[in-house]
């Protein structure tokens, strides 16, 4: 393993203080950054990206303190391999250290960071609507509630410590063989494998579920509504419509949803339109309003939309969709540092 993980990749290599202030400024949406000054300052940037997951190495032979993010759509994983990194937030404050703890900055609000002198850190970068679609795909069924990490990161427990070595692993692997990553099916299944490292290593409120024995059977019932439910999301739907398709009646209909997935058709439907108008506002082309997304998304109301949104991931869709619009689809800013 190379002494600097994914040398192979580097990004940035420089003394220049400007271009250092510069790019962390825009890794964190940071403001009011201080960097200490002191001769021969030097910062290291390497990086590879997987589609909506990136992973990070970065050191810089001096400190320097900023406020940073919010961080709710893009969560950032900070491993340190030296030095020390403390992250304060509203009443919460994170001393990260090589062995001991990281942190999971994924704060819907802004946080101020310090990094003092000599920090080295591997960073796990993830766009937020692809953990969620993980976690559905892992649960079979969309998850009640947003997703929510804890921010402190013990790195003696186990599943830190075994995602830390794969991390690490996954550099090294695509140092010796830097092709690897100009092969579209290999970067899209080790995103998958992040993705679920992340969900089954890392503190959340949904790791019990993960954890909980598998559900018995779904008849088939259940998965042909779910089928048609999600194929017609954008749509107005029925009942009746819904009874017609799987040949059953609609009180059966609603009996089979709450044996076997615990909720309603409705509750369903409802997922399914909010993921996809997620989606939407988090991808969304300027000019594109919430009152559009809403429509094409089934929902009737913008009043109602907009509550359904917030109770599902925290932020009104306006938010969203200003972190988001106009966004390109690669997953960060070049050349960014720290």
């Amino acid at each position: 393993m190379h002494d600097r993980p994914l040398s192979s990749f580097n990004k940035i290599d420089t003394d220049n203080v400007d271009t250092i202030r510069e790019s962390i400024v825009r890794s964190y949406c940071g403001t009011e950054i201080d960097i200490d000054r002191k001769d021969g300052i030097h910062g290291i940037h390497n990086c590879i990206e997987l589609g909506c997951v990136a992973i990070h190495y970065g050191e810089l032979n001096t400190g320097f303190s900023l406020c940073g993010g919010p961080f709710w759509q893009m969560p950032i994983l900070h491993l340190p391999l030296a030095g020390q990194l403390v992250v304060q937030s509203r009443g919460t404050r994170l001393v990260c250290s090589p062995g001991t703890r990281g942190a999971l900055l994924g704060f819907p609000h802004p946080v101020s960071i310090s990094q003092h002198l000599g920090y080295r850190a591997l960073r796990l970068h993830i766009r937020r609507h692809a953990l969620e679609d993980a976690l559905a795909r892992m649960l079979g069924v969309p998850p009640r509630g947003p997703l929510r990490f804890l921010p402190a990161v013990d790195l003696c427990a186990a599943g830190p410590r075994h995602l830390l070595a794969m991390l690490l692993r996954l550099a090294d692997l695509f140092d010796h063989d830097p092709a690897m990553l100009l092969q579209p099916f290999l970067t899209e299944r080790y995103a998958d494998l992040l993705l679920a490292a992340a969900l089954t290593c890392l503190p959340h409120n949904h790791l019990p579920l993960l954890d909980a024995d598998p559900p018995p059977g779904v008849p088939k019932v259940v998965r042909l509504a779910e089928e048609y439910l999600e194929a017609n999301a954008d749509k107005p739907v029925r009942m009746g419509d819904l009874a017609r398709v799987v040949g059953m009646g609609t009180r059966s209909i609603q009996l089979a949803f709450q044996r076997h997935r615990g909720y309603s058709p409705s509750h369903f439907l409802r997922e399914c339109r909010l993921g996809r108008a997620r989606r939407m506002l988090v991808q969304a082309a300027p000019g594109t309003t919430v009152l559009a997304v809403a429509l094409a998304c089934g929902f009737g109301s913008q009043s109602h939309f907009t509550l359904c949104y917030r109770r599902r991931f925290g932020e009104t869709p306006s938010e969203t969709l200003r972190a988001g619009a106009g966004a390109p689809p690669a997953l960060f800013v070049p050349a960014s540092l720290f």
